[in-house]
């Protein structure tokens, strides 16, 4: 069988312009670049060592870390700015930290201890709480209704 019977194509290499366009053709992965944060902050891991995921929300991650000059353990709360689709969505979570620094100190109220941002995320770093139990047991269930949860609270709260 010569070339011009067989049945297989010719191994010939792609134009220039075919290949670059299935290289347009690809996702790209949209790389965020505005800022959260008004001003510029430290890298994340030179302060802190991250460790096992906590939890998962629909804009992030919740990881245990731990500081390192102190040894002391957080929690990280890291929300992916690829999951910010408009200005007010960055606004928002800006919103929700300066929400968390006005109520630091009152009971029953997280405590923030740091915000770090980078290029893909802003990091939370929170007062790590103990009593994991009680979101296992509302993840477990689904949904509560305003009784259920004011009953959980209770048996939580009050040992009752």
């Amino acid at each position: 069988m010569n070339e011009e019977t067989s049945s297989a194509p010719p191994q010939q290499r792609p134009s220039t312009a075919a290949a670059a366009s299935r290289a347009r053709a690809r996702p790209t992965i949209r790389k965020p670049a505005i800022s959260v944060l008004p001003h510029q902050t430290p890298r994340l891991r030179d302060h802190y060592l991250l460790g096992k995921k906590l939890g998962q929300g629909q804009f992030g991650i919740t990881y245990l870390c731990t500081h390192k000059a102190s040894s002391a353990r957080y929690a990280c709360k890291s929300i992916s700015k690829r999951k910010l689709f408009c200005r007010e969505d960055y606004e928002d979570v800006y919103r929700e930290i300066q929400i968390m620094h006005h109520l630091s100190g009152q009971p029953n109220v997280v405590q923030i201890k740091d915000t770090y941002e980078d290029s893909m995320f802003v990091h939370l770093v929170m007062e790590l709480c103990a009593g994991g139990e009680l979101f296992d047991r509302i993840v477990a269930k689904g949904h509560y209704s305003e009784k259920e949860a004011a009953k959980v609270d209770q048996e939580h709260n009050w040992g009752g």
